[in-house]
């Protein structure tokens, strides 16, 4: 968690150093500003989401950032039933982006194939929402798709 604050700080000392020095584009900050969103060591996610055929299904994702954006993921899902429960783990490569259309920043969960891509929409500093593959994000009464960061 150190790491995480180091890294802020740094970015932090460089967008106030470009500020400071008014030679810098506006655009470049804004590139800058991009980057740093993204270049954390690692973030946990967890919460538990609707589920069609079970009581709820308890998400845990791991996200450990690299340089570029984007990184290696672990998730954990936990099917909660009355009388038991499945557990499964997958793992893989992920993204961190910008949606160029609407803006939206979101995570991509890369699967064996495509339609196994899971998609999280970052709604606030400490939460994802689940998302489809247009970003769009569920808004059934009731139903919460959102993961917490983990400490």
């Amino acid at each position: 968690m150190k790491r995480i604050y180091s890294y802020a700080a740094i970015a932090a000392a460089i967008l106030a150093m470009s500020a400071c020095s008014g030679t810098q584009k506006s655009a470049d900050a804004a590139e800058v500003a991009e980057v740093t969103d993204f270049t954390l060591v690692q973030e946990t996610y967890a919460g538990v989401l609707p589920a069609a055929d079970a009581d709820g299904i308890q998400y845990t994702v791991v996200l450990d950032y690299d340089s570029d954006g984007g990184g290696e993921y672990d998730m954990t899902q936990i099917y909660i039933m009355a009388d038991s429960t499945a557990s499964f783990k997958t793992s893989g490569n992920f993204t961190a982006a910008r949606d160029e259309n609407t803006g939206k920043k979101y995570i991509k969960l890369a699967g064996d194939t495509p339609i196994d891509d899971v998609y999280f929409v970052v709604a606030t500093d400490s939460t994802i929402v689940m998302a489809d593959a247009t970003l769009a994000t569920p808004d059934t009464p009731g139903m919460n798709y959102t993961l917490t960061a983990v400490e």
